[in-house]
């Protein structure tokens, strides 16, 4: 597509495919410290003094970092010339996320002028593509990222929280109404989640972590992490042992989550090993619904390509069932386990499960 001179990243594709958008280093011209005499002809000196100018330079794993900063770019599928989009001597974090209507772009960054001095701030800006113009969409003291459109361009969630100074903060999820400009947290308080994953092994000589389906109070999302980095969203539910995951099959699972997103899950219920448990005719999570609820699940994208984008609606319905009714199965085989004196026998395999890596 092109020859770039700095590696890219968070490659997103523009909604009718014809733009890619990406974020790449924008080196920093370095100033001397001082003008030195030219070296004579022959002479050993030693290596020319470095100046450094700013805070963050240097980080774990990375050791001293090269001066730059990170802007947003676009390039068309087909190949061609980058154009950069960001201006400016500030930092853009994460992929790129595109508006329904192509013209915009959704990011990451503190554009601040104290920005060196609050590495934690960050806010969503959009980006006018023709004019380069940012403007802020969020304002809290804290930091706020990892942006993902709904399907009618209408909302944007994305995670953060409120800084208030602790050493610590659980990451929420959050939604924001584009056309208001009102946000509402969702996650906050939670002590209760629906989780699945897919992937796509039947389709792929490796397969990876495909798709992740959260079901969270009534609301249902499917993470794709082929387009973003779900941790952060992820982590502060599946790791804290006081909110409860609730998940059907968990083994396979647990080790995508551990390979692919390096977490690892606490306060395990596994609707299979609790109807395991109690001797269920067929375990399988159609069997149980429409035993418990009279809901038919298709098994049309049992082997589906989870890798395939964009994903069908058809594919998108079948992924959001798979979380959609764990909370209400749970309730009746909770009931069920405490009847026969069976739950402690549970609690005991879903934190052996936990382990699994």
């Amino acid at each position: 597509v092109s020859q770039l001179t700095e590696g890219p990243s968070g490659l997103s594709w523009s909604p009718d495919g014809r733009w890619l958008a990406f974020t790449a280093n924008v080196p920093k011209q370095p100033r001397p410290l001082a003008r030195l005499p030219a070296r004579p002809r022959g002479a050993e000196w030693a290596p020319e003094a470095s100046l450094i100018e700013d805070i963050g330079y240097r980080a774990d794993g990375a050791g001293y970092l090269r001066p730059g900063y990170s802007h947003v770019f676009v390039i068309p599928a087909e190949g061609g010339t980058p154009r950069q989009v960001t201006r400016g001597d500030f930092q853009h974090r994460g992929t790129p996320v595109w508006s329904r209507d192509g013209r915009s772009l959704f990011i990451s960054s503190n554009r601040n002028d104290n920005w060196r001095e609050d590495p934690l701030e960050s806010e969503l800006y959009r980006v006018d593509l023709a004019s380069g113009e940012a403007v802020a969409l969020t304002s809290r003291k804290g930091p706020d990222g990892s942006p993902a459109l709904s399907p009618d361009g209408r909302r944007i969630a994305y995670v953060g929280f409120d800084d208030r100074g602790l050493s610590w903060h659980t990451s929420q999820l959050s939604v924001l109404d584009l056309d208001s400009g009102q946000a509402r947290t969702l996650t906050a308080g939670l002590t209760r989640v629906s989780l699945d994953c897919e992937a796509a092994g039947f389709h792929r000589y490796s397969d990876r972590l495909s798709l992740v389906q959260l079901t969270a109070g009534p609301f249902t999302f499917l993470l794709d992490p082929l387009a973003l980095d779900p941790r952060d969203l992820l982590r502060p539910l599946v790791e804290d042992p006081s909110v409860e995951v609730l998940m059907h099959g968990a083994d396979y699972d647990i080790r995508l989550l551990d390979r692919d997103l390096g977490l690892r899950l606490q306060g395990l219920f596994d609707t299979q090993v609790a109807a395991s448990l109690l001797g269920e005719n067929g375990i399988g999570l159609s069997a149980l619904l429409e035993r418990h609820f009279g809901v038919k699940l298709s098994k049309k994208y049992q082997r589906a390509d989870w890798a395939e984008r964009p994903l069908s609606e058809g594919m998108k319905t079948y992924a959001a069932h798979d979380t959609l009714h764990l909370e209400g199965l749970r309730e009746i085989l909770l009931e069920r386990l405490e009847a026969t004196g069976r739950l402690a026998w549970a609690e005991e395999e879903f934190r052996e499960l936990e382990k699994i890596r």
